[in-house]
């Protein structure tokens, strides 16, 4: 428990957050005062973490890209980005330019945990190849990229089509993280294994790429130039 103005006034008023504070939380802290036997008696009863650190922590693996993984799980429900003052960041609510921006938002560190421990955790024997820095991306890049079909909105309906139904379709490697139906994201994808499922798919005479288109467009992914060599070489 935080009070305000304890010097001149007894007892002295608590202390409250609120928007118009801004996005600094920490200032109005400064000026507090606390109860000795209040902090003496302290146990957490959750920790937290910055989304700046968050981003910094995640980005330490080659494999992801760090603050779209942080936006996919925010819209997955499994992270929530929380502010002291405005109650939540513009990855949340994008539209609200008074907002503050995600990395100033604060995330408990028990959903990061089990995230880390859910998503995170090695698979063995799905890699044909080592992906190297060739990282996963959100849908909508995948969408933009491998064009199965020429007109756009028919490729995008192609492809919402397959990643809504991975399981089925055996997409479900591809995928970084366990998606919901109905988020508004959904986990991030790997570039490498959907362009080694789109040549599979055109050999068996289904909607797909040829190894040289998909090559191409593998290489559009930045880090995935060398991945896209290794699967795709081209003829000499």
């Amino acid at each position: 428990m935080a009070y305000t103005n304890a010097n001149e006034l007894d007892p002295p008023p608590r202390f409250h957050f609120i928007y118009t504070m801004g996005d600094d939380y920490v200032s109005p802290l400064m000026a507090c005062w606390f109860r000795r036997d209040d902090i003496e008696a302290f146990e957490p009863d959750e920790r937290y973490i910055t989304g700046k650190a968050l981003i910094e922590r995640w980005d330490k693996d080659p494999d992801i890209e760090a603050e779209a993984f942080v936006l996919a799980k925010i819209q997955e429900s499994r992270l929530l980005d929380m502010h002291p003052n405005c109650g939540g960041t513009r990855a949340t609510w994008p539209e609200q330019e008074s907002f503050p921006p995600l990395e100033r938002g604060l995330f408990a560190l028990s959903h990061v945990e089990r995230i880390e421990a859910e998503d995170f955790a090695e698979e063995e024997g799905t890699e044909e190849f080592a992906s190297g820095s060739c990282r996963s991306v959100s849908a909508d890049l995948i969408r933009q990229n491998f064009r199965v079909i020429r007109d756009p909105v028919d490729n995008d309906s192609w492809w919402k089509g397959k990643m809504s139904e991975a399981k089925r379709y055996g997409l479900l490697e591809c995928r970084v993280g366990e998606a919901r139906r109905g988020s508004h994201g959904g986990s991030l994808w790997r570039p490498d294994m959907i362009a080694g499922w789109l040549v599979d798919r055109h050999t068996k005479g289904k909607d797909g790429l040829a190894a040289d288109d998909a090559r191409k467009a593998l290489m559009r992914f930045p880090g995935c130039d060398d991945i896209a060599e290794q699967m795709f070489p081209q003829d000499e």
